[in-house]
């Protein structure tokens, strides 16, 4: 963690360290041109899940290049509390609730994924690129893991501080907890219907699943309630899929 302390302690005001991934080169988080030879339809069917809706965004900022943005992975970065002015939060808050009353007809909800931006980390990159912030590669001190990538810690080398790397950040992963989709044989069917990669045979647990449980000792369990909750979100789905192929 040393390095990523010196990293912020020497970086130039306004910046933030992402994980942009592996595949990505520090400088390919400014803006760049996706998509170049794509349709408009094709370009908006990318950005759903990336920036958000394409044709809602240009309402909403006609002057910003929505469709020539990395938009960087948002569960994982390091800033300091002067590279983001709070006033910048705000503003883009009231911005929001403006159009989805103005222009969208609907009560502003913080929380959508398909009227406006896709989630916090589009609105993070927004906030970025549009105030000229430097956004670095939190890369080595920081590791992104999609789903499909494996990757293990054993609790002996993160309590004895031998850890590889201070931190890691599983996208699309279930979060550990008590319930027994957290861990074999039930964590099979995590893998298959919550389209996580993992096979039965590499993984037998929610990845960190053995550092949250030390570190969580103490704390009030609902093991019945977690696991009725996996049920519910995990199985239900699939059965209902099952039963909807076998009758047509």
């Amino acid at each position: 963690m040393g390095s990523l302390i010196d990293r912020i302690l020497t970086a130039t005001e306004p910046f933030l360290f992402a994980n942009l991934g592996h595949e990505y080169e520090p400088d390919q988080a400014k803006l760049f041109e996706s998509l170049p030879d794509a349709s408009w339809d094709e370009r908006v069917k990318w950005h759903r899940h990336r920036t958000g809706n394409l044709d809602n965004l240009e309402k909403f900022d006609s002057s910003f290049p929505f469709n020539q943005t990395y938009v960087f992975n948002g569960g994982l970065w390091a800033s300091s509390r002067d590279s983001f002015s709070i006033d910048w939060f705000n503003q883009l808050r009231q911005r929001e609730i403006n159009l989805f009353q103005d222009h969208l007809g609907k009560p502003y909800h913080e929380y959508n994924f398909g009227d406006l931006f896709y989630g916090d980390q589009a609105k993070l990159a927004y906030l970025a690129h549009s105030n000229d912030v430097n956004v670095g590669n939190l890369y080595p001190d920081g590791h992104y893991r999609w789903g499909g990538h494996a990757f293990s810690e054993p609790l002996g080398r993160i309590l004895s501080n031998q850890a590889s790397v201070p931190f890691i950040h599983w996208a699309g992963v279930p979060r550990p907890s008590e319930s027994l989709f957290s861990r074999a044989p039930l964590f099979y069917f995590n893998t298959k219907l919550m389209h996580v990669s993992y096979t039965f045979k590499t993984q037998k647990s929610v990845p960190a699943l053995n550092a949250w449980e030390y570190f969580s000792r103490g704390m009030k369990k609902r093991p019945l309630r977690r696991t009725l909750g996996g049920f519910r979100w995990i199985m239900l789905p699939a059965i209902r899929k099952m039963l909807s192929r076998l009758l047509n």
